[in-house]
């Protein structure tokens, strides 16, 4: 029975973490992938996916992992798209505050985990690209204005920019700092396929899950590639990355009552990402590095 109770448990909070980043590729600058980061389960996730595109018989213990996550993910976006595209309407800095107490608290977990890879001086390079990276698009936005609206009828344009977006979100999705939703704002067509998963238009959003399906296969089989073969780089990239998202999502300091609803949403954020880490890192403590590098 206890036994029941701890799978239960686990498959409960698989599911839970997959609706938040599900909800998190909702928000325009906030990367799913990053709260996968904070969270805990990136690295497993992208071991997962990489396993059955590889046929590796370890993916068949990994389906029911997977498969809560996905089944979290498309929970959170179709089922939360349309509140929460109201309350961060409604609520932008409480919102956008809660994903950087998230964000923050969540570094430490990550230079936890690049630590233990034996970072060298010559691995501020790949977190400078990383950082580079991330502010480049930013300033790309921020000089193209962002885009909103209606999606037009379909037609063969129309279906190619589709699968296009599907494919360019899934791939910057994948990646941590990097937000699906920013690469959309980019391509004009954030406000369109918004709107398509708030009207269950189903052939667009199919030709949108077409496109993520291409982008988030290749880019997923990427990073496992790196992460095994140069993981201290691999992560100082990443923390480049995530750090260098943090002013897109920052929303300026309110005035009056909102502040205080904004550093209460910051210290919930913060508290959550600093409660997952002991979970998630409790057996790797203490280990030395070589048997780390190992696993």
């Amino acid at each position: 029975m206890k036994q029941l109770y701890l799978s239960v448990r686990r498959g409960a909070a698989h599911f839970a973490k997959g609706t938040v980043i599900g909800i998190a590729n909702i928000i325009p600058g906030v990367s799913g992938g990053t709260i996968a980061v904070v969270l805990g389960i990136y690295d497993r996730l992208i071991a997962a996916i990489n396993a059955i595109l590889a046929r590796d018989r370890a993916a068949i213990a990994e389906l029911p992992f997977l498969a809560l996550v996905t089944a979290g993910v498309l929970c959170g976006i179709f089922f939360f798209a349309g509140a929460f595209e109201h309350l961060y309407v409604i609520y932008p800095h409480e919102i956008a505050f809660l994903f950087l107490g998230l964000i923050l608290g969540g570094l430490g977990p990550l230079w936890h985990t690049a630590t233990r890879n034996r970072l060298r001086s010559w691995h501020a390079l790949p977190f400078l690209a990383g950082l580079a990276l991330v502010l480049l698009l930013l300033l790309t936005l921020s000089t193209s204005g962002e885009f909103g609206g209606r999606l037009p009828p379909l037609s063969a344009t129309v279906s190619l920019l589709l699968i296009a977006s599907g494919a360019a979100a899934a791939a910057a999705m994948v990646i941590p700092g990097i937000s699906g939703s920013l690469i959309l704002l980019l391509m004009g067509t954030y406000g369109p396929i918004l709107h398509a998963v708030s009207e269950r238009n189903l052939a667009a959003l199919a030709l949108v899950m077409l496109g993520v399906c291409i982008g988030g296969i290749a880019v997923t089989r990427l990073i496992a590639f790196v992460l095994q073969r140069a993981p201290a780089a691999a992560y100082s990239a990443i923390m480049g990355l995530v750090i260098g998202s943090l002013p897109r999502l920052f929303p300026g300091i309110p005035e009056g009552p909102r502040l205080i609803a904004a550093v209460a949403a910051f210290a919930l954020g913060f508290s959550i990402a600093i409660m997952i880490e002991p979970r998630e890192h409790r057996r790797t403590r203490g280990t030395p590095p070589q048997e780390s590098q190992q696993r």
